[in-house]
């Protein structure tokens, strides 16, 4: 719906009060999560018009049941409105909850079904109401083109240059392309890096060769810090220096570039890490 809270809703078997229910599904193969609690958007009766809400989500304190609650539950909301679609009434701006109303925002949801080849931008055939897209584009409506295998940044400071590799599907991994995802935009990994990871946590490299400008201690063989800080340490929530990091260097370590609905963005981790570890099929980058 935006950028934090896009997603895949699916028609729910049940309607509320009259009207349908529509639940966030995964984004990469449409099924329901396992374990990540989802988002939903009902219709509001006593606010007259469609909201999007989540059951750990609320404006203050209110353990009442979100659904019969709505008016005070609701993350967006809808112009007032009586209409059955809410593909339609999404043509009209919504009002966001960000911690204040924020007024007039413009949506967009859209029918993930295809009926035609044109409803897949001609890259691919309509088959049972999904596209099938050639292998020159990928995504639901076949909408991006097959991305490059390999990336190329340039770090104009120190003269040299960077590659990222596509993580290309394993024989073990259930991907519907043949490389790996994350929110429908392909995941890459740099590999074999050393050293404190300055320039990618945003640490000013030119400024300071270690942090606070001293010798670094207690460098890391491998991926050992990783296997010790296991326990404790979330690559997609914690940075390098807020686990303590700051006098750490560590000898292999790999950073894994992916999009997370709003932007992209590089976690580090250990050199031997399965994507699916991270951005498994219950992956989301905003709630659990």
């Amino acid at each position: 719906l935006f950028s934090s809270l896009n997603g895949d809703y699916r028609k729910a078997d049940n309607d509320f009060d009259g009207y349908p229910k529509w639940v966030e599904h995964n984004k990469e193969n449409g099924e329901p999560f396992i374990k990540t609690v989802p988002a939903k958007i009902i219709y509001c009766r006593s606010l007259t018009a469609w909201v999007l809400m989540h059951t750990n989500i609320t404006k203050f304190n209110n353990t009442k049941d979100d659904e019969v609650n709505c008016e005070d539950r609701w993350l967006a909301k809808s112009t007032e409105t009586k209409s059955y679609s809410l593909v339609e009434s999404s043509q009209d701006v919504w009002d966001l909850w960000t911690g204040i109303v924020l007024p007039g925002t413009s949506i967009s949801v859209t029918c993930n079904e295809c009926n035609s080849e044109s409803d897949c931008n001609y890259n691919g055939p309509c088959k049972e109401k999904k596209c099938d897209c050639y292998e020159s584009h990928f995504g639901q409506q076949c909408q991006f083109k097959t991305p490059c295998d390999v990336l190329v940044t340039e770090n104009v400071d120190r003269g040299s240059q960077t590659q990222l590799m596509i993580i290309k599907k394993s024989e073990k991994q259930d991907m519907e392309d043949n490389f790996a995802k994350s929110y429908g935009r392909p995941i890459y990994r740099i590999t074999g890096l050393s050293g404190v990871p300055q320039a990618l946590l945003s640490v000013d490299s030119k400024k300071q060769d270690t942090p606070n400008g001293n010798e670094v201690n207690n460098p890391f063989e491998d991926d050992d810090f990783f296997r010790e800080a296991r326990d404790d340490y979330d690559p997609l929530k914690d940075t390098f220096f807020d686990f303590g990091g700051t006098n750490i260097s560590l000898r292999n370590y790999d950073v894994i570039l992916a999009y997370s609905g709003s932007r992209w963005f590089g976690t580090i981790d250990s050199p031997d890490l399965e994507v699916t570890e991270v951005y498994n099929s219950d992956y989301h980058a905003f709630w659990k």
